[in-house]
């Protein structure tokens, strides 16, 4: 693990033990919920679940939830979170940008990423999207990250291109960029480039949301 990889185990992990992440439901949960409705048949895999905010939320949607995330620490904050709201899910830890989701379930799903897209390298992003072309069962991916148009974007030591260590790792997209990365998935339903998206306190991150019916 490098160092800057550790920086951001180290930050994650002390918003989890210190439960300093909002157990709420997020408002691309509640977005995403409104467009696809109550599921019989199909599941939700949540890539970075984090402390199992949204993925609780999707309970109510979906039959099966399976949330994935590389902390044991966020893990156990979701296992807690779900024991509390009543709510049953699997979850797997694991680097949802190596993972193989066909084998995860038996039935159609999909893919939703808030907030973790751009906790990835732009070779870990190539690795994930390459994945998500194999899938067999993959119905739609459903994204919300930061956008190069964020004030943050350039604060803090520069790693990469359009990549930033400040107090974790970031990687801002190209919306252009990523619009045409999406495009060789599926058939884009919704991309939008827009601030107000998931304001907090006096934060309101220009954020990209889409959502792609795969293999279309």
């Amino acid at each position: 693990m490098s160092v800057l990889d550790e920086g951001t185990s180290e930050y994650w992990r002390s918003q989890y033990d210190n439960f300093l992440v909002p157990d709420n439901p997020s408002a691309f949960a509640n977005f995403c919920s409104l467009h696809f409705g109550a599921q019989k048949d199909v599941s939700l895999i949540d890539l970075g679940c984090g402390n199992g905010r949204d993925a609780v939320y999707f309970c109510s949607f979906f039959p099966e939830v399976i949330g994935i995330d590389a902390s044991a620490a966020a893990l156990s904050s979701a296992a807690q979170l779900g024991s509390a709201r009543g709510q049953s899910f699997r979850l797997v830890e694991a680097d949802f940008a190596e993972e193989e989701f066909d084998l995860l379930t038996l039935s159609p799903y999909v893919l939703y990423s808030r907030f973790t897209l751009h906790s990835l390298s732009a070779g870990q992003e190539a690795k994930l999207f390459s994945s998500i072309s194999r899938q067999s069962r993959a119905l739609y991916l459903c994204i919300e990250t930061r956008s190069v148009g964020d004030a943050l974007y350039g604060v803090g030591e520069k790693v990469d291109e359009d990549a930033y260590f400040s107090d974790h790792f970031r990687r801002f997209s190209v919306p252009d960029e990523l619009r045409n990365k999406l495009s060789e998935l599926g058939n884009i339903e919704i991309f939008e480039e827009d601030t107000g998206f998931a304001p907090r306190g006096t934060d309101d991150p220009m954020l990209i949301r889409a959502i792609v019916k795969l293999g279309s």
